[in-house]
């Protein structure tokens, strides 16, 4: 009993992990997109 308890805490820790690590992902994109449209709007002027 105590064991099925263990696996469901490491797999929401797991799943909690994953969605950190996308959302780092999704995080640094958005700012590098940014950077490129502030760098292309700031040639543009």
């Amino acid at each position: 009993m105590a064991e099925a308890e263990e696996q469901r805490r490491v797999s929401r820790l797991l799943k909690a992990q994953r969605l950190e690590r996308r959302a780092a992902r999704a995080a640094r994109r958005a700012r590098r997109l940014a950077a490129a449209a502030i760098a292309a709007s700031s040639r543009a002027a």
